[in-house]
C-alpha cells in the first residue's frame, strides 16, 4: 500500500511540475534555475510554489482598487504602489496582511534567501501558515546547501591542509552558519568549538582584524571570557590604530561588566591615534558615556 501511495504522490508531483512549465510558458514568466530546481526536487510542495509563481500576475497587473477610495484620481495610485513595494520584510511579517507577506516572501525566494536567513527564521513561526511553509521550506534548502558547501571545503582541506584561502572561506561560512539561527543547543556549541579550532589553526600572518574580531566574538559566545580578553589585548597591540581593536576590547569589557577596564580603555583611546569611523566612534561613546560617573 505504501508503494501505491508513493507512486500517487510522485505522479501528482510530476503533473504539477509539468503545469508549472506550461503556465510559465503561456504567461511569459521566466523561471530561474533555482526556481526550477526547487519546483522539481521538493515533492508536491515545491511544484505548488512554482505553480503559484507561474500563474501569478505581475505586480503591475494587480488591481489596487481596494487601497484607494473610489473618488480618488487614478494618478494617485502610483505613490500607493511604491509605498507597498518599499515595506521592509520585517514590518510586513508583523502586519495583519497575509497577501503582502506572501508577496514579499516570494520576492525573497526569487533573490538570494541566504542573505535573509534571520528573517526566514523569524517568518518560520508566522501565524500565516502559507508564509510559515515558504520560510520553512526555504530554510531547509538553505541549510542543506550550507552543509554541502562545508563538506566540500572539508574535503578540500583534507587534501591540502595548507590551503589558507579555503580555510578562511570555511571559517567565514561556519561563522555565518552559527549566527544564522538554524542551529541550537549542543549543535550550535559544537559548531562554535569547531570554528574556534579552525581559527587557531590559521598562521598569525593570515589573521586579519576582521578574523580577529570574529574570533573574539566566538569566544564570548562560548562563554570563554578570559580567553576572549587575552585575544582582545593581542588585537589591540597588533592593530592599535584600527577602531575594531578598541571596539572588540570594549565588547569584552561590557559583556564581563568590567567598568574599571572600560574606564582605562577610554583613557588610552583619548591619548592614542585611532582611525575612527562615525558609526564606530558613536558606538564607543555610547558605552563610555557615563562610566566616570559610575
Amino acid at each position: 500500500m505504501s508503494e501505491v501511495w508513493m507512486a500517487a504522490i510522485l505522479a501528482l508531483h510530476g503533473a504539477l511540475f509539468l503545469a508549472v512549465l506550461l503556465f510559465a510558458s503561456l504567461r511569459g514568466r521566466r523561471l530561474t534555475a533555482p526556481q526550477v530546481w526547487f519546483s522539481a526536487c521538493i515533492p508536491v510542495f515545491g511544484a505548488v510554489v512554482g505553480l503559484l509563481y507561474a500563474i501569478a500576475r505581475e505586480p503591475g497587473e494587480e488591481k489596487r482598487s481596494h487601497l484607494l477610495r473610489a473618488d480618488k484620481r487614478e494618478a494617485m495610485a502610483a505613490p500607493e504602489m511604491e509605498a507597498e513595494k518599499s515595506i521592509p520584510l520585517e514590518e510586513a511579517l508583523l502586519m495583519n496582511t497575509p497577501d503582502v507577506r506572501r508577496k514579499l516572501m516570494m520576492n525573497l525566494l526569487r533573490s538570494d534567501p541566504r542573505k535573509h536567513l534571520d528573517l526566514l527564521v523569524f517568518a518560520r513561526y508566522n501565524e500565516d501558515t502559507e508564509t510559515a511553509h515558504y520560510a520553512t521550506a526555504t530554510l531547509t534548502e538553505a541549510q542543506r546547501q550550507i552543509q554541502m558547501e562545508m563538506q566540500q571545503m572539508q574535503a578540500a582541506l583534507a587534501n591540502d591542509p595548507e590551503d589558507n584561502a579555503t580555510r578562511v572561506e570555511y571559517i567565514r561560512l561556519m561563522d555565518a552558519y552559527a549566527r544564522s539561527g538554524l542551529l541550537e543547543g549542543h549543535l550550535l556549541d559544537r559548531q562554535r568549538i569547531e570554528l574556534k579550532l579552525s581559527l587557531e589553526s590559521l598562521p598569525q600572518e593570515v589573521i586579519s582584524p576582521d578574523l580577529a574580531s570574529l574570533e573574539i566574538r566566538n569566544l564570548l559566545d562560548l562563554q570563554q571570557a578570559a580567553e576572549a580578553r587575552a585575544h582582545a589585548g593581542k588585537m589591540l597591540a597588533r592593530w592599535p590604530q584600527d577602531e575594531r581593536s578598541w571596539l572588540e576590547s570594549l565588547r569584552v569589557f561590557v559583556e564581563t561588566h568590567d567598568k574599571n577596564a572600560m574606564r582605562e580603555l577610554k583613557d588610552r583611546a583619548e591619548e592614542s591615534i585611532v582611525d575612527w569611523t562615525a558609526p564606530g566612534l558613536e558606538q564607543a561613546q555610547y558605552f563610555w558615556g557615563d562610566i566616570h560617573e559610575a
